[in-house]
């Protein structure tokens, strides 16, 4: 029987929870305070470890989870949905290492929001990681990685959801292999990495320079369940949750709103680009584009 400490949060760490629970194992799960993060499932978690009979902590702060790691001492750990960083010193008291996954196809996009990123970036081909935890920035060896394709129409939700499916099915297996030390594992081929910096919330507005496809690529990359890329109608915040290119030729201003339909609000972009408006949010409500966008030649900024 191994002593095993789950730390997590939001769907995919729930669901990863119950794909590797098992009740031969003595088990404690440590959920974050995050009662102001919109994406929270601890209701979901409690209810989860009630009904399993799972030991289960919630921590404010990095040394309340240091010290509930301590009092378990757990030989493996698994993380997925965490908040704070794991501190060498944690790192070190664990046998069997810190475990978790890691929403991009390491080496690549390495540190936060990755998936973000990837499809900001226009990436076709995006997956997760399972690897052991090290004092450096996910560099760690890899005990299985899953992939899956963006499509065109696809928005974060779409994808994180594939990803969620296909670690669930395929990661049991690895996880028991583990447990029993008989898990091959590969090294991260270090020349090949990249980076990701830490996003916050004035990243999600929209830089109208860009092209239409750009630009629609950073819509769909922070739709929901994240807070949305957004502009300014003079004072007034309009988030954008979803856009696509127009297939003609523009020239204008960037920025100008060029025309406005029943569907959709036409804004210039760059490269002579034109991206179409089709779903907004107003201050916080839905409206139709046109309302958020109530005249042609209007500049948004």
């Amino acid at each position: 029987m191994k002593k095993i400490a789950y730390l997590g949060s939001k769907p995919q760490g729930l669901a990863l929870l119950k794909a590797l629970h098992t009740p031969n194992d003595q088990w404690r799960v440590i959920h974050p305070e995050d009662s102001k993060d919109v994406r929270s499932c601890l209701d979901a978690f409690q209810e989860y470890a009630s009904a399993q009979m799972l030991d289960l902590l919630v921590a404010a702060t990095p040394s309340a989870t240091d010290a509930m790691l301590a009092d378990f001492a757990p030989d493996i750990v698994f993380v997925c949905g965490w908040y704070w960083l794991l501190k060498p010193v944690v790192l070190s008291r664990v046998p069997m290492g810190f475990w978790g996954a890691h929403n991009s196809l390491l080496p690549k996009y390495r540190g936060a929001s990755p998936l973000v990123w990837a499809m900001i970036r226009g990436e076709v081909t995006v997956g997760s990681t399972v690897f052991r935890f090290t004092p450096k920035m996910d560099d760690g060896p890899v005990l299985h990685q899953v992939c899956t394709e963006v499509h065109r129409n696809d928005h974060v939700a779409d994808v994180l959801e594939r990803i969620q499916e296909r670690l669930v099915a395929e990661l049991p297996a690895k996880w028991r292999a583990l447990l029993k030390d008989e898990a091959v594992l590969t090294e991260q081929a270090e020349r090949e990495a990249t980076y990701c910096g830490q996003r916050v919330p004035d990243d999600g507005r929209i830089d109208w320079t860009g092209t239409a496809a750009e630009i629609r690529n950073f819509i769909r990359a922070q739709s929901r369940p994240y807070p949305g890329a957004f502009t300014f109608v003079d004072e007034a915040r309009v988030t954008l949750w979803d856009a696509d290119e127009d297939s003609r030729i523009w020239y204008g201003t960037v920025g100008q709103v060029l025309a406005r339909t029943p569907n959709h609000v036409l804004i210039q972009c760059g490269g002579n680009t034109a991206l179409q408006v089709i779903r907004a949010e107003l201050d916080g409500l839905p409206v139709e584009p046109r309302k958020a966008f109530p005249t042609i030649g209007l500049r948004v900024i």
